[in-house]
């Protein structure tokens, strides 16, 4: 009766490491599987964005990216797609396949274009979605920061306008006219 159990218990513990196995065999060859796709894809993106009357300047360009936290300075690498250019203008491409990674809606896609917008000087980002063949200028509003302090930059000299003509005012006021 024991070794009955015993060899179940071993039958049992078998079945359950093979099938581990076989799952986990099935997610790698499924990943691998999409990689080449992913790859097959990007290729395609480059006759695609010619088509369409871009330069490709760069494919797989890497940009440092440097930040502080703290005391502690650091860098970290972006690597993105394609920077093409056209009309004069840079501007960055990031392709994407797949279901959900080819929208802005999908957070991660949105936040690493995001992140592109504010550390790699452009002219604009495109989202390339390669499955539907639709490429899409994605536009972030209030990151620009030379925008933001031309803002300020505006308040700064209305302010001085103002002082100067209020001190003119003043001083016109303050003149006596004696006949």
């Amino acid at each position: 009766m024991e070794n009955s159990i015993l060899i179940t218990l071993i039958c049992l513990l078998v079945i359950l490491v093979l099938k581990m196995w076989f799952s986990s065999f099935k997610k790698r060859r499924l990943q691998k599987r999409r990689f080449k796709r992913g790859v097959k894809l990007e290729k395609e993106a480059a006759r695609f964005l010619t088509k369409k009357g871009f330069k490709i300047i760069g494919e797989q360009v890497e940009f440092e990216h440097k930040y502080k936290i703290g005391n502690s300075h650091n860098t970290s690498k972006l690597n993105i797609d394609y920077l093409v250019t056209k009309n004069g203008r840079i501007y960055i491409v990031e392709v994407k396949s797949g279901k959900s990674a080819i929208s802005i809606t999908n957070k991660s896609t949105r936040r690493q274009l995001l992140e592109y917008s504010i550390a790699i000087p452009n002219d604009g980002i495109y989202l390339l979605d390669m499955e539907n063949k639709i490429l899409s200028l994605v536009e972030f509003k209030n990151i620009n920061l030379n925008n933001n302090s031309i803002a300020v930059n505006k308040y700064v000299l209305l302010a001085l306008i103002l002082s100067a003509l209020f001190y003119y005012i003043y001083h016109l006021n303050s003149i006596s006219f004696e006949y």
